[in-house]
């Protein structure tokens, strides 16, 4: 079972966001995406951020996805992380 899925690149840059709002089944702020399609809008980073701290996908298993970036963009399911893990490798996601 996957934990952790790529979902953009670090190469896409400012538009990481822009792109994020193409993808389906994300669930966030409707009125977002229209900040978000617009990497000079002046509220943009402010939206990217919220969207960061509050979108959330559901799987067909009913698994809850949450957003994690540290340059690339991750979908992190982190109700399958226990206390087998490494904590090198917890601490690289979640501090």
């Amino acid at each position: 079972m996957k934990r952790i899925e790529l979902l953009l690149d670090s190469n896409r840059g400012i538009y990481i966001p822009r792109d994020f709002t193409d993808m389906i089944n994300w669930i966030y702020p409707a009125d977002y995406k229209d900040t978000l399609s617009n990497p000079d809008n002046d509220n943009y980073w402010d939206t990217w951020n919220s969207t960061l701290d509050s979108a959330y996908y559901v799987d067909s298993e009913g698994y809850k996805w949450t957003l994690y970036q540290d340059g690339d963009l991750w979908a992190i399911r982190s109700d399958l992380f226990d206390d087998t893990e490494s904590a090198e490798y917890k601490n690289m996601f979640f501090e």
